[in-house]
């Protein structure tokens, strides 16, 4: 019984010389080819796939951490953002109200006080005319 491996399509394990004739190998050299394993469906693996129960819970990991990040914008730099700027606004138009409201108090100040100075000056100048 021959304990050397058989090559495809070569009778008892004979080589192709490089002159293109049939060469027996000896049994102290090992084969320099050897043909390619068969594959079979059998010995294939079928791809690993998710549960449906592990699918859904990624999905809704990934649905909370969209939503926990949104929440966390909102709550920690929109909603002060807002706040702040209608803060500003606020305080922008009640300074602007009083400024307003100095400066009326001031023009009216300043009507009365030239009020009575005319009338200082017209009884002061008339005033000299009837003393005389």
């Amino acid at each position: 019984m021959d304990t050397e491996p058989n090559l495809p399509n070569r009778p008892n394990g004979e080589l192709p010389s490089q002159d293109g004739q049939e060469q027996q190998h000896s049994s102290t050299s090992p084969p320099t080819s050897f043909a390619a394993p068969e594959v079979t469906s059998q010995g294939q693996k079928q791809p690993r796939r998710f549960s449906s129960g592990f699918t859904a819970l990624i999905v809704v990991l990934v649905v909370l951490l969209a939503g926990g990040s949104g929440l966390i914008y909102y709550i920690t730099i929109y909603q002060p953002n807002v706040q702040h700027t209608q803060a500003t606004a606020t305080a922008l138009a009640q300074s602007t109200t009083i400024a307003n409201a100095n400066a009326t108090s001031t023009d009216q100040a300043l009507a009365i006080v030239t009020s009575i100075a005319n009338a200082n000056d017209t009884a002061t100048a008339t005033a000299g005319i009837y003393l005389s």
